[in-house]
């Protein structure tokens, strides 16, 4: 537990341990390697082995890291931690960090790189400070190589790269300047994007922008020595930043960015600070506000459709208030998308009248499954968006029957009946009135079964549709904890991976306004245990003063609001199936198209009810409605 640097002085053994328990945390492996520490493999949350199909790339890559690992541990895990010395390196582009680990026996050493960028990163080693020509390179899934001091090395793509010192050969002459590798393989035309110069060259600044070379007490996480801040006057001044125009040769425009878009990131008393991509006329391309955190993130304006149009990227400070009012922007430059962000949405399948039941209106379709009664399409028709893109995680109702002991913890709790699991009996249609139901006896997840009945109602009513549920509980034990209704297969609003991953999840926050959050290009984990994916809840009224969540696009103008009457104290629950990449890499954590091979992935959205009814009497949930809205 905490900083094992001093016990390993004495006991090398003694290492710092760190959890894995998301799949596809690659970057977890390479940063717990590099660092030193044990890494604690737990797939999702203790729950599952490394052979569940989410992990299993990253159980391939963790043996072959653990290999490199294991051949050079006299040194790269019992050795002494350097952190920089002993290796001289050129200049490192910013994905890359690296640390130096000495072998307490014969001083032998061994480097390792890692890279958190989506490319390779290039990196000149000059070589170590204790002699020799010659260096072994080790990278996953390759031979290794040895190479001769110094030399230019790539660093794969999230990749770790362990560099050993190797004996004999003769040391080169320093490498000539035009082997140096470049900070960023797709610097542009954008003049002085990344404010090295120490001044704003290349672009128009007003009074309240100045250049920092320092954290200004909260700052963090900015590219090379200078960034752009908009704290020159005060909190309160407001002002413009803009760079000069250039031709745009790639997709859009990546760049770093801090601060505050509202107080306290709340929404109020508006939503402010934010950078735009523009044509040369003024037309705005896109726009990303700043994220409500004093560390610099990723962002990405997308100029798709308009390569060697002539643009500029606009910097906008309008916020007036005294506190969380500040902006500030770095490492500005061209760069192309993922491939994978390029490639069309597949098509949400269609459904047909043998397989499905349609409930609709001129407003609204929903669709669910003949088999199970699970929601599989949920439709804004006058949007044109499909809230439900993955139906395969579609669902309807899951509740508790927990098993009483002679103690309270003795108490089996998650004896669960899951309604995708049971065989819908009947469902009948009146007019705008969707009734469906499963008669008991309902089985268990293990296949026990119980004598309850389930009848969910849904009416498509002039506010939206309308959703309920009735539990005839003969059972003889008490309903526990209920969600309804769950909405799952959530990826966003739109009808471009972009768009999807745009859209900002929408809350009610105390004392007014709101809080958003991009769920769908970073999902944040609230919970580290528990047998289910990253996972977000907020509770009403304790946490928040409405029983409602929002998702909005900006980009499409369109919301949809779902929430429940306010009856009953209700916890609204988010979670991310199957699973995140853990830390947080370039493009946000979800899991790629070629990382899911084919595996359904989407947030699951329920409305829990933790009060349950009591053994013999018929549960009826709080209605819960659904809305769109521009």
């Amino acid at each position: 537990m905490g900083n094992q640097l001093i016990t390993r002085q004495v006991f090398p053994e003694n290492a710092e341990t760190l959890g894995l328990y998301q799949a596809w945390d690659f970057l977890g492996v390479n940063n717990a390697v590099r660092d030193g520490h044990i890494v604690m493999v737990a797939p999702l949350n203790f729950c599952r082995d490394v052979d569940w199909p989410p992990f299993r790339q990253l159980g391939r890559y963790i043996k072959e890291v653990k290999g490199i690992r294991d051949k050079l541990s006299a040194t790269d895990f019992l050795g002494a931690l350097d952190g920089h010395d002993g290796v001289t390196l050129g200049s490192l582009p910013d994905s890359v960090r690296y640390n130096v680990f000495r072998n307490r026996q014969d001083g032998h050493r061994v480097c390792i790189l890692t890279n958190s960028s989506m490319r390779p990163a290039r990196v000149a080693v000059d070589g170590f400070s204790s002699g020799g020509a010659k260096g072994r390179v080790y990278v996953p899934f390759a031979r290794a190589r040895t190479v001769e001091l110094p030399a230019v090395i790539d660093v794969p793509a999230e990749g770790i790269l362990f560099l050993e010192q190797a004996p004999g050969g003769s040391r080169r002459p320093a490498l000539p300047t035009a082997e140096a590798p470049l900070p960023h393989s797709e610097d542009g035309p954008i003049e002085n994007g990344d404010f090295e110069s120490g001044d704003f060259r290349g672009w128009k600044a007003d009074p309240t922008w100045v250049i920092a070379d320092d954290s200004r007490r909260y700052y963090s996480g900015w590219q090379g020595k200078y960034w752009a801040w908009s704290g020159g006057l005060g909190e309160p001044a407001t002002g413009v930043l803009q760079s000069k125009p250039f031709r745009l040769d790639h997709d859009g425009v990546a760049l770093l960015i801090s601060g505050w878009n509202s107080l306290e990131g709340k929404g109020l008393p508006r939503k402010w600070n934010y950078v735009t991509l523009n044509l040369a006329d003024g037309t705005e391309l896109d726009r990303v506000y700043a994220p409500n955190t004093t560390a610099f993130v990723p962002a990405f304006l997308d100029g798709t459709g308009h390569r060697g149009a002539e643009v500029y990227v606009k910097a906008v400070d309008d916020a007036d208030a005294a506190t969380y009012s500040m902006l500030c922007i770095d490492d500005v430059r061209e760069a192309d998308l993922p491939a994978y962000l390029k490639t069309p949405l597949a098509r949400v399948p269609a459904f047909g009248p043998k397989t499905s039941i349609a409930l609709e209106d001129s407003r609204y379709r929903l669709v669910f499954s003949r088999t199970n009664g699970s929601l599989i399409g949920l439709d804004d028709k006058t949007g044109g968006l499909d809230l439900i893109r993955e139906p395969r995680l579609g669902a309807s109702f899951k509740f508790a029957l927990p098993i009483p002991g002679k103690e309270p913890w003795q108490t089996i709790e998650a004896n669960w009946i899951v309604g995708a699991q049971q065989k819908l009996s009947s469902y009948h249609i009146a007019g705008n009135v969707l009734t469906l139901a499963w008669e008991g006896p309902l089985r268990n997840y293990l296949g026990y079964p119980y004598d309850v009945s389930v009848v969910e109602t849904v009416t498509l009513g002039p506010g939206g549709p309308r959703f309920e549920l009735t539990v005839a509980n003969r059972s003889g034990l008490p309903v526990g904890e209920t969600y309804f209704p769950i909405i799952g297969g959530i990826q966003g609003l739109g009808s471009t991976r972009t768009q999807l991953r745009r859209t900002q999840l929408v809350r009610p926050a105390a004392g007014g306004g709101f809080v958003t959050a991009d769920i769908f290009r970073v999902f944040d984990n609230m919970s580290w245990l528990g047998d289910q994916g990253p996972e977000q809840f907020f509770a009403y009224p304790d946490g928040q003063p409405e029983p409602w969540i929002a998702l909005a696009s900006d980009r499409l103008g369109r919301e949809l609001r779902i929430g429940e009457d306010g009856t009953k104290r209700t916890v609204i629950r988010l979670e991310l199936v199957p699973s995140s990449s853990g830390t947080v890499r370039e493009d946000g954590n979800w899991p790629r198209p070629s990382e899911l091979r084919g595996l359904p992935c989407g947030v699951e959205l329920s409305f829990v009810d933790c009060a349950g009814g009591a053994a013999g009497q018929t549960y009826r949930s709080a209605p819960v409605s659904l809305r769109a809205m521009p």
